[in-house]
């Protein structure tokens, strides 16, 4: 069994997705606003790229043998 199906791994993806999920809902109660531009312009810098990060690890693109997944 490769590492990637373990159910750990699965899990772990799991929890990924999860946090992706919530990401978007916090985006969507404007969760990312601030007073100050800058301010919010890095809120939403720093949310992007968590969800980036986030979007690699289950596109699994650091593995260039394995097949990547569809990512909702």
């Amino acid at each position: 069994m490769s590492w990637t199906q373990h159910e750990v791994t699965l899990e772990f993806f799991k929890w990924l997705q999860n946090g992706k999920d919530e990401a978007k809902e916090d985006w969507a109660r404007e969760m990312f606003r601030a007073e100050d531009m800058q301010e919010w312009a890095l809120k939403n810098a720093f949310a992007l790229g968590g969800i980036k990060v986030i979007n690699q690890i289950l596109d699994k693109e650091f593995l260039p043998d394995e097949p990547k997944r569809d990512t909702p």
